[in-house]
């Protein structure tokens, strides 16, 4: 075996290119691998419905289907990079199709592989229509979810809601973009890491979120909505032990912490939701129902503070009363989801 440049010769190599060799100078339909030949613009290729084959019907002359294969690419190491390099050079020749199977062999060797969500995203935007549009996002989603730092993602997820004509989505990848570069020029700003943490809780990473709210806070400790953060981060997780009560309570402990010292540099009504759900999450519904009411006394129609008592209410077993508060939630809500429609309108 000889490697060189990333090329592997082997024997069974050469017995390979041997029997190709023979088959293109032998009249018959010649069946390849996919992933072995780059077919010319123009070559008689078709989609094979059996595992990503491709079929060339014999032209009559013997040497032009020869011609169609690089002998060199028989012997390139299939690996997700080559396979998502091929998949572009077929974007960009549009073979849709054929893109897209190298791009799906890439993420069959390797799930996690970001440039063939990429290399996909790429693809059907090119395509164009709606439901590719909607299916790109959907790949450079994938690709933000495994590194929420890929800049230029951003930017094309921004370039497809414009394109759907989703304005306000288009105007918060832009938002998101901004958080990207500003943390790439100065990683230790407070709001760009609060933020980037809100960006991974949204797309499921809440380890990882803890980190940037962390950050946040050490870059300036005063930061109130870091810390507000950081608390309803460790509540989320405590929520969801469902069976380890012990672990449970070590994260509601944590979140307390965090949650006092942000009421304590600012008595704003979101701050003292948030404790008032820790203190409520610790078994005491007196004093978060009274927390709640708190805030509601001087912003009655606060979200926020309506769960926390209809909460509270319920721990308490005062049913009626927690109807009543969902009540006025289902109300609310539909307010704010009327005067979002108008605002769009």
């Amino acid at each position: 075996m000889n490697e060189q440049g990333g090329n592997t010769y082997t024997i069974q190599g050469l017995l390979t290119l041997g029997f190709f060799i023979f088959r293109a100078t032998h009249p018959a339909r010649t069946r390849l691998p996919f992933s072995a030949l780059i077919p010319q613009t123009g070559s008689a290729v078709s989609e094979s419905q059996d595992q990503g084959t491709v079929e060339l019907q014999s032209t009559g002359v013997k040497q032009s289907l020869l011609d169609k294969i690089n002998p060199i690419k028989l012997f390139r190491k299939i690996n997700p990079d080559n396979l998502v390099k091929e998949g572009r050079v077929m974007t960009e020749r549009r073979s849709y199709a054929q893109a897209q199977v190298l791009f799906q062999q890439a993420l069959d060797l390797n799930p996690n592989f970001i440039p063939a969500f990429i290399g996909l995203g790429e693809m059907l935007a090119s395509r164009g229509g709606r439901s590719n549009l909607e299916a790109a996002n959907k790949n450079y989603q994938e690709a933000i979810k495994r590194n929420p730092f890929e800049v230029e993602t951003y930017a094309a997820t921004a370039r497809i809601y414009d394109r759907l004509g989703q304005k306000k989505e288009a105007t918060l990848e832009r938002k998101k973009l901004v958080v990207v570069k500003t943390l790439e020029v100065d990683p230790r700003n407070a709001i760009a890491n609060n933020n980037m943490g809100i960006l991974l809780l949204q797309q499921g990473q809440t380890d990882v979120a803890l980190t940037y709210f962390q950050k946040a806070i050490s870059a300036n400790q005063q930061y109130d909505v870091a810390l507000r953060n950081l608390a309803s981060t460790y509540l989320r997780m405590a929520f969801a032990e469902k069976s380890n009560e012990e672990a449970k309570n070590q994260l509601i402990a944590k979140a307390k912490v965090p949650a006092q010292k942000a009421i304590s540099l600012s008595n704003t009504p979101s701050n003292v939701v948030v404790y008032g759900r820790v203190i409520l999450a610790e078994g005491n519904t007196e004093e978060g129902l009274k927390l709640a009411e708190r805030v509601l006394g001087a912003d009655a129609g606060h979200l926020d503070a309506l769960f926390l008592k209809k909460s509270a209410l319920e721990a308490m077993a005062r049913f009626e009363e927690a109807a009543e508060v969902a009540k006025t939630i289902t109300i609310m809500r539909q307010g704010i989801a009327e005067g979002a429609m108008e605002g769009e309108a």
